[in-house]
């Protein structure tokens, strides 16, 4: 006998179209050809042609063309050796490379979701809980996370470094997990520096 549709599985269905339906949304975006969806995405492929061109990333800010702000080194490198993987001219094919890294931020985005899941069913709550926060989480990130940035990366690495401290921390469960939020941690530093603030 099949179970009766109640309020709560009305609920859950409102939650996973809105959810699905944001996510469709933000692929159909990243396909768009805006050279700027947010946060001066431009300024990342120009990291990666630096790179194709033998430039160091890190120069005098005192200097033209006068860099002041650089990230980390871990996600220009991303983005260069994921171009290449694909075989794009890395000095002309900027809509091809920005599509890569919004699609990349998109997918670290369904990851940080598929781990805050984790992180709710290893704390006990239920199905519910997870489709309410999941929900709002779609709802109130910013333009960042599905953009040629590194926001969506640095979120994820540190939900993952969470989920490890919590199993290492409050369920006693082995030092492996202790390296593993040590290993994660380090890596989101190395791919936004402001994410050492995280964790602390």
């Amino acid at each position: 006998m099949s179970k009766k549709f109640t309020a709560y599985h009305f609920i859950c269905l409102s939650f996973a179209g809105i959810i699905l339906y944001l996510l469709y949304i933000r692929l159909r975006l990243i396909t768009s050809y805006s050279l700027d969806l947010d946060g001066a995405e431009f300024c990342y492929i120009n990291f990666v042609q630096m790179l194709a061109q033998g430039k160091p990333l890190y120069r005098n800010p005192l200097e033209f063309p006068f860099m002041a702000v650089q990230h980390a080194p871990f996600y220009p490198c991303l983005l260069y050796y994921s171009s290449i993987l694909m075989h794009f001219n890395l000095i002309n094919s900027i809509h091809q490379m920005m599509e890569l890294a919004r699609f990349i931020s998109w997918l670290f985005m369904l990851i940080n979701l598929f781990f805050i899941h984790k992180i709710f069913k290893r704390i006990g709550l239920s199905f519910f809980y997870f489709i309410t926060a999941a929900t709002f989480y779609v709802l109130l990130i910013t333009g960042h996370f599905y953009a040629t940035r590194p926001d969506a990366i640095k979120t994820t690495l540190f939900t993952i470094f969470l989920y490890n401290v919590l199993r290492f921390v409050f369920y006693n469960e082995g030092k492996k997990f202790m390296v593993f939020a040590i290993l994660f941690g380090v890596v989101m530093v190395l791919f936004k520096q402001d994410s050492i603030i995280y964790l602390y």
